[in-house]
């Protein structure tokens, strides 16, 4: 289950990242709990390739992990980029939102950080929510907040989607998520809970994870 994900898109030098250095604090400041996703080039690459962990997919990992005392870094190579809401499900629930810096072509929810002098308005964008600017917006856009201000965009960012979300049931299937309707998605919610309330020594329900995996490898004679 993922946590819902907001992309902010746009020019380059439009100031997205220090825009979401400023929005993150307050997003903490009222206690929600954020990750972060920052599309980056292609040919960027975060490890040494003589590093172990390299040395330990050259022989055949398909993930490693690599672990310190202040960090974790996972590294998973794919052949094809990944779809952010892929990348969502990787970091799990354990968030309130995670905030995506650029994935233009992604199908979550975004917010154009626009400055005069880089271009027009970002085309073919898809789900665009809002827009960021201290400029004079040139295109449609149903809300524009300030670019100094981030306070009004972290009320808007947690009246839509954080609190929409703080209950929330989510199935998949091999990975792909199954939209559910109200009506399934109450009876999966309801008998689950259920379910577990009828177990002795188990604590009250914030978050819950059931999975059942089939083997799809054939058993040997």
């Amino acid at each position: 289950m993922s946590a819902p994900i907001v992309a902010f898109v746009g020019h380059s030098e439009s100031g997205k990242t220090g825009y979401l250095e400023r929005l993150l604090p307050e997003l903490r400041r009222r206690g929600l709990k954020m990750a972060s996703v920052k599309h980056v080039p292609q040919h960027y690459h975060a490890d040494n390739p003589e590093k172990d962990t390299q040395r330990h997919l050259a022989a055949g990992a398909l993930t490693t992990v690599a672990c310190a005392r202040d960090a974790v870094v996972l590294t998973r190579p794919v052949i094809t980029e990944p779809e952010l809401e892929d990348i969502g499900l990787m970091l799990g629930d354990e968030f309130d939102l995670i905030i995506a810096e650029g994935f233009k072509q992604s199908g979550v929810p975004k917010v154009e950080v626009w400055r005069q002098g880089l271009g027009g308005p970002l085309e073919g964008i898809t789900s665009r929510v809002a827009v960021v600017t201290s400029d004079e917006y040139p295109g449609d856009a149903l809300r524009v907040f300030p670019l100094e201000d981030v306070c009004a965009m972290a009320d808007f960012l947690e009246t839509s989607y954080v609190l929409p979300q703080q209950q929330r049931v989510q199935m998949l299937v091999n990975g792909q998520e199954i939209k559910l309707a109200a009506f399934p998605r109450d009876v999966v919610a309801n008998v689950t809970q259920a379910m577990v309330a009828s177990l002795k020594n188990v604590p009250p329900v914030k978050w819950l994870e059931i999975r059942l995996k089939n083997s799809d490898r054939s058993e040997n004679p």
